[in-house]
């Protein structure tokens, strides 16, 4: 024995504690014979016995109290009930209710993440640091698990981090580019992000870890920033120009008119959102003005909220608090979210291993939320999507395909693969042949335009007659009654493909429209306002929805041009030499 100190004796043994072993013993307690090690390699300090033997059962005051969690015996013949942590008594005394956790401000520092719980007086306390093995570029946070969702663009990675746990699981990591914002639909259970290097918003389902192209956005447009409000069935991105920045609202799905929320005013630097389901309000940061505003997102009014700022970042509230950081800068800021109170500050010190000498320009924020409670059709067999289910309103969900599927009919619920895809991105998207090699990158990747030299042979574009089939490697030009013949007319047998369900009547697939041009369509596009048959034969007899022109489609005021697509953008834009609409629409002829 090195250290024995507690002690306790149970029928004909004894058993003792060992500080220097940390370990607990027994020995006959008459012989001092048969001496065993019945626990090792724990902190030990004093022995009790607890056996029916020992605490015979006797009646007591806890018999009769039915606490839900634990009893307490008190003097006189008394007793009261308790509980563990995390939890309290409910009203009638004896029945444990978790407690509303407060809200925690997560701090990105490298591959650092600092846990910090907010107080209104005395010092700010960091509960934990969490040392990663990956860089913090973007967060978000998933109220239905209690984990983050982490963006990190040194790995390309997007990572899932569990609070409870401190376990790490990969997301994403196939076609990542630099990702300038992320964030959660917890009605869908759904991750958003918006990458700057591809041009996209993009969505990931966390039911059926499928991905989907929300909106993307060619020419010079890049999504610098993104919000989402499931709530309302909206998001806002922040999207820069040569120009200058607008802030656009559009549909979670990304169908419909995508409209220019605020366009004046704005720097062309760094910008964050953050929401306040509270009050309905919009936060953004604009570092190259050094100022915040608000506004609330459904009246879309903006209000300077801070202005005189060393260029602010990342945004988060905390209760009734807003809190920024800054660019190249390790300090975080806060003030009052209602009233121009005294702005505070706190400055984070982090030891960092694998950073020692390098201050990150870029210190991101996120606040926890509340666990959501809200139903929703998506959340229920995914919305009876085969992919990816998204939120449109509170009530109402629908369905996207990912890159290289489309819709198998008009009920725009399941997927299969794009039948006569001309041209397919790397990423995975179809594209027809007429935009490839036609100087804009039309896949996110801008796959479309590799190999696309004046002097190339390995690329030649040929133009096919309507009721022609277009070999997929874009050289050749066949009758459509040579498809599915049996024999391979194309070069590279694209023409024999998808033949199962092929209809040799109406020289369409099954799942295609035969337009009356003799050109085939996918369903998912009948009666959707385009001409896609090139006849318009696509947007005839469509009792639902009405055949509409480009001037007839809702959401644009009278002194905005509407795109094709949807898209409001100043009337001026159209026809300046310079591509404003993301389908070029606004640069007719």
């Amino acid at each position: 024995m090195k250290h024995p100190y507690g002690l306790a004796v149970f029928e004909d043994n004894i058993y003792w504690s060992d500080w220097g072993t940390k370990s607990v013993h027994k020995c006959n307690k008459f012989t001092g014979k048969g001496h065993q090690v019945v626990a090792k390699d724990r902190t030990i300090y004093a022995v009790h016995i607890y056996h029916s033997a020992k605490q015979p059962k006797t009646d007591h005051a806890c018999m009769r109290l039915h606490c839900s969690h634990l009893c307490l015996l008190a003097e006189n013949e008394s007793a009261t009930c308790a509980c563990p942590d995390g939890m309290q008594l409910g009203a009638d005394r004896s029945r444990c209710v978790k407690i509303h956790r407060k809200q925690r401000l997560f701090i990105g520092v490298m591959n650092s993440l600092l846990e910090m719980e907010h107080t209104k007086f005395g010092r700010h306390t960091i509960l934990q640091t969490h040392q990663l093995p990956l860089y913090i570029s973007e967060m978000a946070y998933n109220n239905i698990e209690e984990k983050i969702i982490i963006a990190d663009n040194v790995h390309r990675t997007i990572y899932h981090f569990d609070l409870l746990t401190n376990a790490i699981s990969v997301l994403i990591k196939e076609n990542i580019g630099n990702i300038t914002s992320i964030d959660f639909d917890h009605l869908s259970h759904n991750v958003y992000w918006a990458d700057a290097e591809r041009h996209v918003v993009e969505v990931y389902s966390l039911q059926t870890h499928q991905r989907a192209i929300v909106s993307f956005f060619a020419g010079m447009q890049v999504p610098i920033a993104l919000a989402v409000i499931p709530e309302e069935g909206v998001m806002f991105v922040a999207l820069r120009t040569r120009r200058y920045v607008h802030i656009d609202q559009l549909p979670l799905d990304g169908r419909g008119p995508h409209t220019h929320a605020f366009e004046d005013e704005l720097g062309d630097d760094d910008f964050r959102f953050t929401t306040d389901v509270e009050t309905k309000r919009l936060y953004w940061s604009d570092s190259e003005l050094g100022r915040i505003s608000y506004t609330d997102y459904r009246s879309l009014h903006d209000i300077t909220f801070r202005t005189l700022l060393k260029r602010p970042y990342s945004l988060a509230l905390v209760e009734d608090d807003l809190f920024w950081t800054e660019l190249r800068s390790s300090a975080i800021h806060w003030t009052s979210k209602n009233k121009m109170g005294t702005l505070k500050r706190i400055e984070i010190k982090v030891t960092q291993p694998a950073f020692t000498h390098v201050l990150p320009s870029r210190i991101p924020l996120l606040a926890s939320r509340p666990a959501s409670t809200l139903d929703h059709p998506c959340q229920h067999n995914n919305g009876g999507c085969s992919h990816v289910c998204v939120t449109v309103t509170k009530f109402v969900s629908a369905c996207l395909c990912p890159a290289g599927l489309v819709f198998r009919d008009m009920t725009n619920t399941s997927c299969i693969e794009a039948l006569d895809c001309e041209f397919r991105c790397h990423s995975g998207e179809c594209l027809t042949q007429s935009r490839r090699c036609n100087g804009r990158k039309d896949c996110p990747d801008g796959s479309d335009e590799l190999g696309c030299d004046a002097g190339s042979t390995k690329y030649r574009k040929v133009v096919c007659s309507v009721g022609d089939f277009a070999c997929h490697d874009g050289t050749q030009c066949i009758s459509m009654k040579s498809r599915c013949d049996g024999s391979k007319n194309c070069r590279d047998g694209s023409d024999e493909t998808h033949c199962e369900k092929f209809d040799k009547d109406k020289l369409c697939h099954e799942y295609q429209h035969a337009c009356d041009n003799g050109n085939c369509v996918d369903q998912s596009v009948m009666c959707d306002g385009f001409d896609d048959c090139g006849d318009r034969s696509d947007e005839l007899n469509c009792k639902s929805n009405p055949t509409q022109t480009t001037g007839d489609l809702p959401g644009c005021p009278a002194n905005m041009f509407q795109c094709n697509s949807g898209t409001c953008i100043a009337q001026s834009w159209e026809c300046d030499g310079k591509l404003d609409c993301t389908d070029a629409s606004d640069e007719h002829e």
